[in-house]
C-alpha cells in the first residue's frame, strides 16, 4: 500500500503543476492579455475588401499585456503572440493565438503599406 502510494505521488504532483506556457514559433513575443480586440471583425473585413486592402493573419490585439499569470492555472487573460511590442505594457498588435499566424517572418504581417492594390 505505502509503496504504490509512493508511486503515484510524483504524478498527482505533475496533475496540480501549472501549466506550462505556450511558445511563440512566428517570431511574436507571448503576452498574457488582459483582454483582445479583433480585427477581422465582418465590418473591417468589407471594407478591406472594398479598399483593396488584405488584412494580415495577425488579427488581434492585445490590451494590457501584463495580465496576472495564477501559479496553479497560469494566465489569467489570453496568451498571444505580438509582433509589435514597443507599445507595452499597454498593447501588443499584430498578435494571433500561439504559435502564431505570421508566416515568412514577422515583416510580412507587420508591413502594412504594402498590402493596398490587391483586388
Amino acid at each position: 500500500m505505502i509503496q504504490s502510494l509512493l508511486l503515484i505521488t510524483p504524478l498527482l504532483l505533475l496533475a496540480w503543476a501549472a501549466p506550462e506556457p505556450p511558445t511563440c514559433t512566428d517570431g511574436g513575443t507571448l503576452y498574457c492579455c488582459q483582454s483582445t480586440l479583433a480585427g477581422d471583425l465582418p465590418l473591417i473585413e468589407t471594407l478591406a475588401n472594398v479598399s483593396c486592402y488584405n488584412l494580415t493573419p495577425e488579427d488581434v490585439n492585445c490590451i494590457g499585456t501584463d495580465a496576472p499569470i495564477d501559479p496553479d492555472t497560469g494566465c489569467v487573460g489570453t496568451y498571444t503572440c505580438c509582433q509589435v511590442t514597443r507599445l507595452a505594457p499597454v498593447v501588443g498588435l499584430f498578435c494571433s493565438k500561439p504559435p502564431g499566424d505570421c508566416e515568412g517572418g514577422p515583416e510580412n504581417c507587420t508591413n502594412i503599406l504594402d498590402k493596398f492594390g490587391d483586388c
